[in-house]
């Protein structure tokens, strides 16, 4: 959907520009400046995937808007729920009155339903733990505060979202479109890969299961999960470590959730260890089902390797053959032991 049908079916909402007049004519229509207040530069914030999200400085403040539209930004060509910033400002609605997750997010300060843009304190200097896939380790502190906000955010009492386009589309990316011969071109990521990956979908036991743990991934549950826990989606601050982008959250598994966060630590080769310290961690709050994490891990590795949503690992052939053999084994026997030299 192209910027004129958009408009043409969205009479009320309108894209933002990157530039001091858009974002500043924006605002004063929105009634959100400060008395005096006027914007002196505009800026990307970040490298996100979904949405246009722009830092804003004015000679009195700096905060972030964030507009989702129809495609994701990352991938213009992929079509997205427009709806999905609407998701994220209801799971702070959901969060609101609890205190250790607000305190670990940053502050919602405007929400506009009719053109699809948040608006969000500024977390200053930022950056998330994307670091980790590049041989770096993260501490043993920062699993615990991780696995900690997740336990919390899952104990949370909720409303259902049920963000139904939102999981048809990640339900695309996770459960299917790795699983398709020829979708994206495996070889020009890593030379080699579409053989291996052309091997692995023939793979009858692991893509029943793969139908199973996409069926249960469809299903409303009662459990505010984020959606999309994994290291793009964890700051370090000045502050301390915050939480960002809940446009994926939905109400199903805690497994979900705590499946994706073992995955990419996983993925980033991280001390086997660190799974254990996760267990434990959550266990002092909430309980769960490892063999149903364990599945939903070795999906998350699956889809992270064949699928469009790439990660920025360096790593040879025999490295991601290693890493898919890993995802077979959590799917089809999961189990409570992982040595350090899966």
């Amino acid at each position: 959907m192209d910027k004129q049908t958009f408009h043409a079916t969205h009479s009320n909402s309108y894209f933002l520009e990157s530039n001091i007049r858009s974002i500043s004519d924006y605002l004063s229509q929105q009634k959100y400046l400060l008395t005096n207040e006027q914007i002196s530069n505009v800026e990307v914030a970040g490298e996100g995937n979904m949405n246009c999200t722009l830092r804003v400085f004015s000679n009195q403040r700096t905060f972030i808007i964030k507009q989702s539209r129809p495609w994701v930004e990352k991938f213009p060509n992929i079509a997205a729920p427009v709806e999905r910033a609407l998701m994220e400002g209801e799971f702070y609605q959901n969060i609101n009155n609890n205190k250790d997750l607000t305190s670990n997010m940053p502050c919602l300060l405007h929400m506009d339903k009719k053109s699809y843009i948040l608006i969000f304190e500024d977390l200053g200097n930022a950056q998330d733990f994307s670091y980790i896939y590049n041989n770096k380790l993260i501490s043993s502190e920062h699993v615990e505060q991780l696995t900690l906000f997740l336990a919390k955010l899952h104990n949370t009492k909720s409303k259902t979202i049920e963000n139904t386009d939102m999981r048809k589309l990640n339900y695309e990316h996770i459960y299917v479109i790795p699983f398709q011969n020829n979708f994206i071109n495996l070889d020009e990521i890593t030379p080699g890969l579409n053989n291996v990956a052309c091997d692995f979908r023939t793979k009858q036991d692991y893509k029943h299961q793969l139908q199973l743990l996409g069926k249960l991934y469809l299903e409303n549950g009662k459990t505010l999960l984020h959606g999309d826990y994994y290291p793009g989606s964890w700051l370090m601050t000045d502050n301390g470590v915050k939480i960002i982008d809940a446009e994926f959250c939905f109400s199903g598994p805690c497994e979900f959730d705590m499946g994706v966060m073992i995955a990419h630590l996983l993925l980033a080769k991280q001390p086997r260890s660190f799974v254990y310290k996760i267990f434990a961690h959550y266990k002092k709050i909430n309980s769960f089902d490892v063999k149903l994490a364990f599945r939903f891990a070795g999906v998350e590795i699956m889809r992270r390797l064949l699928g469009v949503a790439q990660l920025p690992l360096k790593y040879s052939l025999q490295d991601k053959h290693k890493l898919l053999e890993l995802s077979y084994r959590l799917v089809i026997t999961p189990d409570n032991t992982l040595s350090e030299t899966d």
